[in-house]
């Protein structure tokens, strides 16, 4: 069994932690399937990383569109079952595109708390992590990606927590535990 990276752990946690869902995964593109890279939720446990996953429904239209999917499956909804790492069918399923020009994994959350679907927010704020994990998985695979400048990250930082204070909060949730800041 291979072992998580802590920043792709930190983000799934993160994910879970914003979108109140149940149960999250992080998948990297690997040829015609997805890996799980980190997993959080139920499942925790009893799927490898490194697990190979077919990309079926919320996932997969992710895939092909580059862009996120929210969805309630019906009963009889098979391409979502196991979702986000979930056990069976999850109650709601919200996905989204890991990578900037191209989706080099999926970043996928299920079982919304009060068994609601996901909302814009939850869209937003799991795309925030996404933006995180595709930088992440792009290095990994040794691709080079023009890094911004600190300074310029502090600016936007500070941008962010006066023009959207729950966003700024699942950043710097996120950039502490990259950083292991307690």
């Amino acid at each position: 069994m291979a072992a998580t990276l802590p920043a792709y752990q930190a983000i799934v946690e993160a994910a879970l932690n914003a979108t109140a869902a149940s149960s999250a995964w992080l998948l990297a593109v690997r040829g015609q399937d997805l890996a799980v890279m980190a997993i959080d939720g139920p499942a925790r446990g009893s799927v490898d990383v490194g697990t190979r996953i077919t990309p079926e429904g919320a996932r997969a239209f992710v895939l092909a569109s580059g862009q996120p999917a929210a969805v309630m499956p019906q009963p009889s909804d098979t391409a979502n079952r196991q979702a986000g790492g979930a056990s069976g069918l999850p109650g709601s399923v919200l996905a989204v595109p890991c990578g900037d020009s191209d989706v080099v994994g999926v970043l996928e959350v299920s079982g919304k708390a009060g068994g609601v679907g996901f909302s814009f927010v939850d869209i937003e704020a799991l795309s925030g992590l996404a933006l995180v994990a595709g930088a992440l998985l792009a290095q990994d695979h040794q691709v080079v990606v023009d890094l911004t400048p600190p300074e310029q990250i502090s600016a936007e930082i500070h941008a962010l927590a006066r023009r959207n204070p729950g966003r700024y909060a699942t950043v710097v949730a996120v950039i502490e535990a990259m950083l292991g800041v307690e």
